[in-house]
C-alpha cells in the first residue's frame, strides 16, 4: 500500500514537506513547486494523499487565500491519480499524543528510507499517517458540507 502525505506551504516560495509510505518505509521531500509535487505523486502514484490544512492561517487572510489557490491547484492535479483528503497536523498531534520529542518510526514500526530535513517533512509524514489510517478505514470525519471536512486518525 502506498499513501503520501503533504505539508503545503501557501506559496512556491516556500518549502512543502511531502512523505511517501509505501509498506513500512518512509522517504520524505522538500519541494518548492507545485510541478517538483506533483512528479513525486505522479510517480510513487498513491492510493490516497492526505494534505494538512493548517488551522492558523485564519489569522492571515492573504496566506489563506494564497492556500486555498494553491490548494485547488494541486487537488485538481493529484485527483487524477489518487483519492484525496483534508487533515490538520495539530489536531493529529495531539490524538496520536505525538510531539518533537516521539520517535514516530519506533511508534509505528517504520524504517527511515533518508534523513527529514525540516519540519515540514515532518509534519508531512504525520498527513501520510493519516491517509493510512483512512485507508484501513481507521478514521473519523469532522466538519460539514458548508465548511468542509477533515479527517483524523481513530485511535
Amino acid at each position: 500500500m502506498k499513501v503520501v502525505g503533504i505539508n503545503l506551504s501557501p506559496n512556491e516560495r516556500m518549502i512543502s514537506g511531502v512523505c511517501l509510505i509505501e509498506g513500512l518505509n518512509v522517504s520524505t521531500f522538500s519541494p518548492r513547486t507545485n510541478e517538483q509535487i506533483m512528479e513525486i505523486i505522479s510517480r510513487a502514484r498513491p492510493e490516497v494523499v492526505a494534505i494538512n490544512v493548517p488551522s492558523n492561517l485564519n489569522e492571515n487572510k492573504d496566506e489563506m487565500e494564497e492556500f486555498e489557490i494553491r490548494f485547488t491547484r494541486i487537488k485538481n492535479n493529484i485527483e487524477r491519480y489518487s483519492e484525496i483528503i483534508k487533515t490538520n497536523n495539530e489536531t493529529v498531534k495531539s490524538l496520536l499524543k505525538v510531539d518533537e520529542s516521539t520517535d514516530i518510526f519506533k511508534k509505528f514500526n517504520f524504517r527511515r528510507m533518508n534523513i527529514i530535513r525540516n519540519q515540514s517533512e515532518k509534519d508531512a509524514i504525520l498527513c501520510a499517517l493519516v491517509a493510512l489510517f483512512y485507508k484501513e478505514g481507521k478514521y473519523q470525519k469532522l466538519g460539514d458540507e458548508k465548511g468542509g471536512f477533515i479527517f483524523i486518525p481513530l485511535i
